[in-house]
C-alpha cells in the first residue's frame, strides 16, 4: 500500500534513522496558518500558593477532510485542537522524538535536526 504524507507544519520534517542519518524528507506544503484561527492561548484561571494556573484555549482548526491512504503531518497543538472539536484524528501524525545537533555558544542542546518517528495523537483505550 502506497501512502501519501502532507506536511502541514511550517518546516520540513526530516526523519532520521538510529544513526541520525536522514531517511525521509517531508517538505512543508505551505502556510499551515490557513488551517487554524488563533490556535491557542493561555488564560489564567486561578492562583495556587503564588503559582498561576492556566487553561489552554484551543482555536478552531479547518484541516482538509481525511482521504484514503493520506496522512496529514501537523504540530501537536493542531492535532489536539482538531480532537477537541470532534474531528477524526486517525489521519493526523505529529513529529515525535526530536534529535538535536551539537550545542552552540554554551546552549545545552543544539537545534532540532530531525525526528526519529511520527506519532498519532494519544487516545484512551477503554
Amino acid at each position: 500500500m502506497q501512502v501519501q504524507f502532507r506536511n502541514l507544519t511550517l518546516r520540513e520534517i526530516v526523519i532520521l534513522d538510529k544513526n541520525d542519518q536522514p531517511t525521509h524528507r517531508l517538505p512543508a506544503e505551505g502556510d499551515c496558518n490557513n488551517y487554524s484561527d488563533s490556535i491557542c492561548g493561555d488564560v489564567v484561571t486561578r492562583n495556587i500558593n503564588g503559582i498561576d494556573v492556566v487553561d489552554t484555549v484551543l482555536g478552531k482548526v479547518s484541516l482538509p477532510d481525511p482521504e484514503k491512504d493520506t496522512f496529514l503531518i501537523v504540530d501537536r497543538i493542531v492535532a489536539e485542537a482538531a480532537a477537541a472539536q470532534g474531528r477524526v484524528t486517525t489521519d493526523l501524525l505529529m513529529p515525535s522524538e526530536p534529535r538535536r545537533g551539537p550545542s552552540h555558544k554554551g546552549i545545552n542542546q543544539g537545534e532540532i535536526i530531525g525526528w526519529r518517528q511520527l506519532a498519532q495523537i494519544p487516545r484512551c483505550i477503554s
